[in-house]
């Protein structure tokens, strides 16, 4: 109990950490845990009981917490939880911990409190809402599904609430977890959630967007409504009702790639399922005989001409493997090419990348190497994409170029690496993606060296010294299987800034700042050594940079 009354102590004091919340927490016997939560939910309604910045740091680590093998059959937890989760209110959004433990200890009674309060009291941020659900999703346990619908289908009213509710019931189906879809007797309101999602859309691609806000505001607006439309979509393919066709019919027409895609996959499995004999011939207009063959259809149509589009181009294909049509998109857009230019698109167009496909995207170079971290060859690709970048009344509209790569990996830098030799341009990749035992980095701005490692520092320092180097400042040590590395900054002897590579052979490279605003620095330096010697010694005889 000591540990605990610590606990207690720290939370009062508002000193706390996660590591050392979650440990007690953890180490605790059941009835001290039951009790700690019947004690939070008492201080969770005061305003001044607690520092509000250490609620995020105890929730969290109640969702750590291991439970012992009969411990749920021991102490129901879900009473506590529901209280804590009420008195602490929707404005403390980290409540959300709750509803993943409920999720997590997946039993009857947890189910139901997690479905009551999901559907009464949900949380108030989109990211809060679906990340409750993730559990459920692990497939580690059987599910009572009666103990979840169709009482959380009373949350598709909630525009956040309805797609992770949807992904629910679509992966409960496709798991084998149930029969029969858990919306099957709900597809009259499923319809009516497509009319909605198709006539807001396509109120958003209609309107114009007179300022840079407004566009956003409406980017915005699409993203949000994009989960739900293809959540129905899955759901009404695998309930296999073909009044949905129309309905679906109608989302194909709207301009958003991803959109048409989801909805022509669904068509067609609706078609397959209202006639499993009906075999879809591929896109040649007769046969040995010379007689005419059917016709696809257009939502097979439609899937084909969407793997034209790069940023779709992966799920089409996955859709029209999986529904055995792979035949009808040309070969053209399944080549190994067509696929490598799509991976990087796709990734570009990540929230966390560019956010939208390039403008452009070319095919510089490529090749098959033996690849870090593989131990057969591997087709690589070399791609310059750009985007336009918006300027102003003063500036006209000025292209972003870069290089990406796709084969062993997927990955586009910022620093403008296109003046780059391509065999200098792999290594860059290969150095950010290689990793070995024997291979150590250390930033120097963020790490004390020992003593010897100084030394070792401060002698390829003075080496750049006497290499007509000035100003030189060391950002980055490394051991290359025992050999030391130093990347620093530095000016060269004709005064301009730059980034110079040395080793203990005194092998050097130096990347100038000048002529770009986005220069090779001391972290894709490295990479190019790196991976330069990685490839080399892969590649003796085809790899010369």
């Amino acid at each position: 109990m000591d540990n605990l009354s610590d606990l207690v102590r720290n939370i009062q004091s508002g000193t706390l950490d996660l590591a050392g919340a979650s440990k007690v927490i953890d180490d605790i016997q059941p009835i001290e845990f039951h009790s700690f939560l019947h004690w939070l939910a008492e201080i969770a309604v005061g305003s001044d009981s607690v520092n509000e910045s250490l609620w995020p740091v105890i929730l969290a680590a109640i969702f750590q917490r291991k439970n012992s093998a009969d411990e749920p059959f021991q102490f129901d937890e879900s009473a506590a939880l529901r209280l804590l989760y009420t008195n602490l209110g929707p404005h403390r959004d980290q409540r959300y911990h709750l509803l993943a433990r409920l999720a997590r200890n997946a039993s009857t009674i947890n189910l139901k409190v997690f479905t009551e309060l999901m559907v009464d009291d949900p949380p108030n941020a989109i990211g809060s809402v679906s990340a409750p659900f993730l559990p459920l999703f692990s497939g580690h346990k059987k599910l009572d599904i009666a103990a979840l619908f169709p009482k959380i289908f009373d949350g598709l009213g909630n525009p956040a609430l309805a797609p992770p509710i949807m992904d629910l019931a679509n992966y409960l189906t496709r798991s084998g977890a149930t029969k029969q879809h858990p919306a099957r007797d709900r597809v009259d309101h499923l319809l009516q959630l497509v009319e909605a999602v198709v006539a807001n859309l396509s109120q958003l691609q209609t309107s114009a967007s007179e300022t840079p806000a407004e566009l956003r505001q409406k980017q915005l607006a699409v993203a949000n409504s994009l989960p739900l439309a293809v959540s129905l979509c899955d759901a009404l393919a695998l309930i296999g009702d073909d009044r949905a066709i129309p309905k679906l019919t109608r989302l194909a027409e709207l301009k958003h790639r991803r959109l048409r895609v989801e909805a022509a996959a669904a068509i067609i499995r609706l078609e397959q399922s209202a006639d499993p004999d009906a075999v879809v011939q591929p896109l040649q207009p007769k046969n040995k005989e010379g007689e005419e063959e059917e016709k696809p259809s257009d939502a097979v149509l439609m899937l084909a001409s969407m793997a034209a589009e790069p940023v779709v181009r992966l799920r089409a294909i996955a859709y029209a493997e999986e529904l055995g049509i792979t035949e009808q998109l040309a070969f053209e857009h399944r080549a190994p090419i067509a696929i490598a230019e799509a991976e990087l698109i796709s990734y570009l167009a990540e929230p966390m990348q560019m956010g939208m496909p390039p403008a452009t995207c070319e095919l510089l170079d490529s090749r098959v190497l033996y690849w870090p971290g593989y131990e057969e060859p591997r087709n690589c690709y070399l791609f310059e994409f750009s985007y336009i970048v918006a300027g102003n009344e003063a500036e006209p509209p000025t292209p972003y170029k870069s290089i990406g790569v796709a084969g062993p990996l997927v990955h586009a830098f910022h620093a403008d690496i296109a003046h780059l030799s391509h065999e200098n341009k792999y290594a860059a990749f290969a150095g950010y993606q290689g990793e070995h035992e024997d291979i150590c980095e250390f930033d120097l701005a963020n790490t004390t060296l020992r003593s010897f490692q100084h030394s070792i520092v401060e002698s390829l320092s003075d080496k750049l010294g006497r290499s007509d180097y000035s100003e030189v400042n060391p950002q980055i040590y490394a051991t290359f299987f025992g050999e030391s590395v130093l990347v620093a900054s530095a000016t060269n002897e004709n005064t301009a800034s730059g980034t110079v590579v040395i080793d203990e052979d005194e092998r050097e490279d130096w990347y100038s700042q000048a002529g770009t605003s986005r220069p090779i620095g001391p972290a894709e330096a490295w990479y190019i050594y790196k991976g330069r010697r990685l490839l080399r010694s892969f590649n003796s005889d085809d790899f010369d940079t």
